[in-house]
């Protein structure tokens, strides 16, 4: 697979889940270091929590939606109960960073986007 390619596996579900966000982040973030960005939304179980830590490990960073305007705040609690999100809010606030982020010159991409944009 190329840098900018992604494919979707067909392999028996991680930890109850296909596609599994766990694998689609850890891969993202091997692939892409610190010029990923990883958005954790609403769910209703833990997946996507590892793979953020993964993120954050190769350099990239991790929104997370406030757990209280999920949905399901299941998946954002337990992101946050590995790491200390990079920007935290509603989906307009995380939208808001992710443009931030993009519309950022290099150097300044891989610093941590303040929490309040």
């Amino acid at each position: 697979v190329g840098r900018t390619e992604l494919s979707l596996s067909m392999e028996p579900p991680v930890r109850h889940a296909r596609p599994s966000i766990d694998v689609l982040f850890e891969s993202a973030a091997v692939a892409f270091g610190e010029d990923l960005t990883a958005v954790v939304l609403t769910g209703a179980s833990d997946d996507g929590a590892a793979g953020a830590e993964m993120v954050r490990k190769c350099g990239g960073r991790v929104f997370v939606q406030t757990p209280a305007l999920s949905e399901s705040g299941v998946a954002p609690l337990a992101t946050k109960a590995r790491l200390l999100p990079d920007l935290e809010g509603d989906i307009e606030l995380l939208a808001r960073g992710l443009v931030y982020v993009e519309d950022s010159p290099p150097p300044r991409r891989r610093k941590r986007v303040a929490r309040s944009l």
